[in-house]
């Protein structure tokens, strides 16, 4: 997805959830995005997501359950495709 579209999704109320560790957050993460740790996916129980990782893969799966859930939710991918480009 581009940035240009991730950021209309976070113009029209959309949150930007984190799922790698707490270690790999704070290393570096996208700016304003929450850390959900995949062990804690299980406790969102509404809103629309635009879901990130380090490959896109935990986010994938974070994606996918939240939508089983019926919950919105979108993977937008690893986190090198967006640093920078959200600021």
């Amino acid at each position: 997805m581009s940035c240009e579209k991730v950021k209309e999704y976070l113009d029209n109320g959309w949150k930007l959830i984190d799922v790698r560790t707490q270690a790999e957050y704070n290393r570096g993460h996208i700016e304003n995005a929450e850390l959900v740790e995949m062990t804690d996916v299980a406790n969102i129980s509404s809103g629309r997501y635009l879901v990130y990782c380090r490959s896109g893969a935990r986010s994938g799966s974070a994606a996918a359950y939240l939508n089983s859930k019926g919950i919105e939710a979108i993977n937008i991918g690893g986190i090198g495709q967006y640093m920078g480009c959200l600021n």
